[in-house]
């Protein structure tokens, strides 16, 4: 189904395109008609009779109408060939969802240009040049030309393509994504070498002394000598003198 709404997107734009381009390249928005006389004019042609010219040749003034009128229409035929492209390209994608949004929104854009195009034609053009030519004769009369019915059905069908595609979109499941286990990273330890010496204090015989970490242990004397600790110089012993009384 997802495919098909693909295909079906592709040829919908498909459509209004060439219905678009031909309403654009014919000079037939509007026909006037005196007698055997006939003028009809499309966005970029002016014919008489049997001849054709150009805007650019005919000298005609550009206004804020014509440009906007013009425009907006090439504009909307721009994004239905975007849109076709897109369609194009994502027929061969497994999700198959957003191609179809991609289509809405590009539809959507498209008619929107067209559509105001159309009412610009209608309101700025048609209604003002039918009451000019009526104020000088009934004869005169102007009608609307098949390019212009074709452009309006290109700007209808883009309008419930863009609804179509929208509401299909909208129904489309989305892709169902596979968890991805998280890999777990190389763990950074950082290790303090610093070791601090708190000053311990160790009660003794003499009183309180911070341990020296530093300095070789020294033996600690010994009171057990008769003549005073082990290991200190008494001095010289002195023997008594003898004499000759036993």
């Amino acid at each position: 189904m997802s495919s098909g709404a693909v295909t079906c997107g592709c040829l919908g734009m498909l459509v209004c395109l060439v219905l678009q381009v031909v309403g654009l390249a014919t000079p037939y928005w509007y026909v006037l008609e005196y007698g055997l006389v006939s003028l009809n004019a499309g966005l970029f042609q002016l014919c008489l009779t049997d001849k054709c010219y150009t805007y650019i040749s005919y000298g005609f003034s550009w206004s804020i109408d014509y440009i906007g009128l013009t425009g907006s229409q090439c504009l909307g035929a721009l994004l239905l060939l975007i849109g076709l492209i897109v369609g194009l390209a994502g027929c061969s994608n497994q999700n198959q969802r957003a191609p179809v949004q991609n289509i809405a929104g590009l539809a959507i854009g498209a008619s929107a240009c067209l559509i105001a195009g159309i009412i610009w034609f209608i309101v700025r053009f048609y209604i003002n040049y039918d009451t000019y030519f009526s104020l000088f004769s009934s004869i005169l009369g102007i009608k609307l030309g098949y390019s212009f019915y074709l452009c309006a059905v290109s700007a209808g069908l883009t309008f419930v393509l863009a609804i179509t595609m929208c509401i299909v979109g909208s129904n489309m499941q989305a892709p169902a994504v596979a968890p991805v286990a998280q890999q777990p990273g190389n763990a950074l330890v950082v290790m303090n070498t610093q070791q601090q010496h708190s000053h311990t204090a160790y009660p003794n015989n003499y009183g309180p002394y911070p341990p020296n970490y530093g300095q070789p242990m020294q033996a600690a004397p010994s009171y057990a000598a008769p003549y005073g600790p082990e290991g200190s110089n008494p001095g010289p012993v002195v023997e008594p003198v003898k004499t000759g009384i036993p």
